[in-house]
């Protein structure tokens, strides 16, 4: 009869102890939310910041690919066409 009541008393130890640990991070929880709020909200800024950033370089490359063919076009105009123009046989 002793066993079984060593082994109720540890189940019940095991259980307050369990529900002992839930309770104190059930209580920290709103802490590390809260606590966690402002780090995100930075981050959300510096994605913000990081996709106009982005933005703007994608519309310079744009403007520099645009150069760049308008360039080749112009040189591809002035080069000569055969080997013949060049005096090359």
């Amino acid at each position: 009869m002793s066993g079984l009541l060593g082994l109720g008393a540890t189940t019940w130890l095991v259980i307050f102890s369990f529900l002992f640990v839930l309770a104190v991070l059930w209580f920290l929880l709103p802490f590390a939310v809260f606590g966690s709020k402002s780090r995100l909200d930075k981050i959300v800024n510096e994605l913000r910041e990081l996709n106009r950033t982005m933005k703007e370089a994608s519309e310079q490359n744009r403007v520099l690919i645009e150069q760049q063919k308008l360039l080749l076009l112009h040189v591809s105009r002035a080069l000569p066409k055969s080997r013949s123009e060049i005096g090359i046989p």
